[in-house]
Order: C-alpha cells, then structure tokens, then sequence
C-alpha cells in the first residue's frame, strides 16, 4: 500500500506526514491486500484567519474497490486526519463487503440457471 501525502496552503512538516502515514496504516493495514494506494491531502481553507478550516480528504484506490474518497474539514489538521482515517476504513470494509454480496449473488443466479 503507497501512501502519499499532499499539502496545500500548510507546510508539509514531517511530524504531519509522519503522523498522516501512521495514522493511514493503523486504520488501512487489514485492507493492504486490497488496496493500492492512499493518497491524502490537506489544505489550509482560510489560511492564516483561522476557523475549522483544515480540509483533509482520503482517495483511496484498488483494483476490487476502484476509488473510495472521503473527505472531512475539523478545526485541527490531526484531529481531522484521524476521523478520515476511521471513516476511510469503515466505507472500504462497506466497499468490499458490497462487492463479496454482489459476486455471491451472480453465483447463485448461475448455479440456478
């Protein structure tokens, strides 16, 4: 699974992408063998003015789930990244789980027939 950490508006500092890779692997590592890649992007809204105006989204690719984005905006970038992080988990576990129950239903149609 490759991880890639884009910014905009907000220094990429490496205590943030470090803590963006961990937090992405954490929440992801039981899905590696389905997923590609992760790339996640944090942006500064307001810039310096302040506000909940950290946007952090996830895309998540791979090839049995196609792309899978999820996108929050919190007050603080970490707190931010981490509920991405569950919510990415949670729809791609939904994501696979869709597709298991569409390939089992195709089965029984064509074992009925």
């Amino acid at each position: 699974m490759r991880i890639d950490v884009r910014t905009k508006h907000i220094e990429l500092t490496e205590k943030l992408r470090t803590y963006a890779e961990r937090r992405v692997h954490f929440a992801l590592s039981r899905l590696a063998p389905e997923i590609a890649s992760v790339t996640v992007r944090i942006e500064d809204v307001n810039g310096p003015r302040g506000g909940a105006d950290k946007h952090v989204s996830f895309t998540v690719r791979g090839p049995r789930i196609g792309d899978v984005q999820i996108e929050e905006t919190n007050l603080d970038v970490f707190a931010g990244v981490d509920l991405v992080a569950d919510r990415a988990a949670r729809n791609v576990t939904r994501a696979l789980q869709r597709r298991r129950h569409v390939r089992s239903v195709e089965h029984a149609v064509r074992r009925a027939s």
